[in-house]
């Protein structure tokens, strides 16, 4: 990796730039980025999104049994996360973006900086991606909040925390947790007598009886531009035209649109190794297995977290129902019920590829 630094005319004297200037660049193309609708994207859908998917999981009531002369005191056990919901809705789309022909585009050079022998050279286009478009790459996955990234949060309600500077994506959640609707048997237990314990709800119209998810909602929110660094003033640098071999400072809108064509680029379809910006669902603790989650990144960083954990939970306990319904007819069915327990956590990841 080459990094060079460029000149720019400070009104009477071409002088290399310095650190905290070049710092400012690099916060430039985070803005830049951060503006566009057409790098790294996710959006949501209503299914078959091409994210991994997430499985909601829940416990499903035992078999109903239904002897003519007495209450089975011992039916089938509840099925232990027994069914699940798969929840898709999240689809990533990455631009193509344009490999730079500066000099066909801008009629100059990439930015001039000091060769010890020659005097002054143009950049070549990887120092200039060296310099400025891989550092951002690098900083743009790190997991904090930069502008135009994604993270995920268990709330829709602007205002509430970690919502600041970001817009919500969509008003539909792309995880929602679900369990076994204890509301119908009003969450009793084992432990509580026969007499609470004997309810006028069996038969079940199903095995499967999900509550609404209640707040265990997560939603997907994109940092604002301008969140991270603000809208940053920077130099431009000297560059040398094509056409009638002068040197002039960059215009504003050309040094923009450079800066951002690079990094739309890098990070894009066409990135070169290492230098894609991707995001993925991780399902805890179980990288590479039959959810088809993939390894860790080959890369320096590897996975980094955006926001909050999204976690799949379930009923720690059963309770026997007793439902006697005319003479002959008592019902008796194991249904979940309990306090909730830990299925699965899954997490929206950035990282490069």
């Amino acid at each position: 990796m080459t990094v060079r630094t460029p000149v720019y005319w400070d009104g009477s004297a071409i002088r290399e730039m310095s650190t905290a200037q070049m710092d400012e660049i690099k916060k430039r193309v985070i803005y830049l980025y951060g503006g566009s609708t057409s790098t790294t994207e996710l959006y949501y859908t209503g299914s078959s999104g091409n994210l991994n998917e997430l499985r909601d999981y829940r416990d499903r009531a035992g078999t109903e049994s239904h002897p003519a002369d007495d209450f089975n005191t011992s039916p089938g056990a509840a099925d232990d996360a027994g069914t699940f919901t798969v929840r898709d809705h999240v689809t990533q789309a990455t631009a193509n973006g344009t490999d730079v022909d500066e000099v066909a585009t801008y009629n100059v050079h990439y930015p001039l900086y000091v060769d010890g022998t020659n005097g002054l050279r143009a950049m070549s286009k990887e120092d200039f991606r060296d310099t400025f478009t891989k550092p951002v790459i690098e900083q743009l996955v790190d997991g904090n909040d930069y502008d135009g990234t994604y993270k995920v949060l268990q709330t829709n309600s602007p205002g509430d925390p970690g919502t600041l500077n970001h817009t919500l994506v969509s008003e539909f959640p792309i995880y929602k947790d679900t369990r076994f609707n204890i509301a119908l048997h009003g969450g009793v237990l084992q432990s509580n007598s026969v007499a609470a314990r004997t309810q006028e709800i069996l038969s079940l119209s199903s095995r499967d009886q999900p509550d609404n998810g209640g707040d265990r909602l997560w939603y997907l929110w994109v940092a604002n531009q301008g969140s991270y660094y603000g809208n940053p003033g920077v130099i431009k640098p000297l560059r040398w035209s094509f056409s009638d071999s002068a040197i002039s400072t960059m215009s504003d809108a050309d040094w923009d649109d450079m800066l951002f064509k690079e990094i739309q680029y890098v990070s894009g379809t066409n990135a070169p190794a290492g230098y894609g910006i991707r995001y993925e669902f991780r399902r805890s603790q179980t990288i590479g297995d039959a959810y088809s989650f993939p390894a860790d990144p080959a890369y320096a960083g590897g996975w980094n977290v955006k926001g909050a954990t999204m976690t799949d939970t379930t009923l720690n306990s059963d309770v026997v129902i007793f439902d006697q319904d005319g003479a002959n007819e008592y019902r008796s069915q194991n249904l979940p019920t309990g306090s909730p327990e830990d299925e699965h956590s899954y997490q929206l990841m950035i990282y490069r590829i």
